[in-house]
């Protein structure tokens, strides 16, 4: 499997009171069925996760992350107006 970094298998979106949508960030994810090992991407590891059974590379590229700009998980995200 070929990672685009221009492409990233997911986006993450953060609902606004106005019914927008803004972006946060995105996800490039690989299955394990075809990367054995944990793929590279700008010079970070991607981890692997056991709730999608693959490896994946968080990017917070525009909600900054005080964790880390890879960091799965970012306190800054509003989950106010998440279903």
């Amino acid at each position: 499997m070929v990672i685009d970094p221009a492409r990233p298998e997911i986006l993450y979106y953060e609902p606004q009171s106005d019914g927008t949508l803004r972006l946060m960030g995105g996800e490039y994810f690989c299955p394990v069925e075809a990367c054995q090992t944990p793929p590279t991407l700008f010079n970070q590891t991607f981890r692997f996760e056991e709730d999608t059974n693959g490896h994946a590379l968080h990017v917070w590229a525009w909600l900054s992350n005080p964790n880390g700009l890879t960091n799965p998980a970012n306190p800054n995200v509003d989950t106010t107006y998440c279903p």
